[in-house]
């Protein structure tokens, strides 16, 4: 069984680290981006789609809260 491995990127991060950090992403085929606070699944399919194409990767239509009412992350894989 194959196992991908994850990797977290803050959304801000593709701002300082540039294509850097996009060819890294789109290397490991896929990421936790980090989202700021998503409020439920409706807010997610708004939100999402917006943070994983912002540093070059597309929304599996998996998401995660792991700080209540502030941060929570996407799950990204590449194009």
């Amino acid at each position: 069984m194959s196992m991908k491995k994850k990797i977290l990127l803050p959304l801000g991060a593709m701002i300082v680290g540039g294509s850097a950090i996009l060819g890294f992403a789109n290397q490991a085929l896929a990421g936790w981006v980090i989202a700021g606070p998503i409020w439920n699944n409706e807010h997610a399919k708004e939100r999402c789609p917006q943070v994983c194409s912002s540093v070059g990767l597309r929304w599996t239509g998996h998401w995660y809260t792991h700080d209540p009412g502030k941060n929570s992350v996407c799950d990204c894989v590449g194009q």
